[in-house]
């Protein structure tokens, strides 16, 4: 799938302005990786938004809740 057509889960998941959707060499990098360990892309997606929406927080309390429930839900 071209590298345009991967950039919507980004969009979907507000994570769109990383350079990993843009960058050809580094999402090709990534995309092998997550294949080598079976995580969807969606996942990824959802693990790095779950991360931002925790991130500004001093207490980032629910965080761990959310990465389980990423982790442990089919992927789209």
């Amino acid at each position: 799938m071209p590298l345009s057509n991967h950039l919507n889960i980004a969009i979907e998941h507000d994570v769109d302005d990383l350079p990993l959707w843009h960058d050809p060499d580094a999402y090709a990098v990534v995309i092998r990786h997550l294949g080598e360990h079976h995580v969807a892309e969606d996942q990824l997606a959802r693990l790095v938004a779950a991360y931002r929406e925790h991130a500004h927080k001093q207490r980032r309390r629910g965080l761990t809740e959310d990465i389980d429930d990423i982790l442990m839900a089919s992927p789209e």
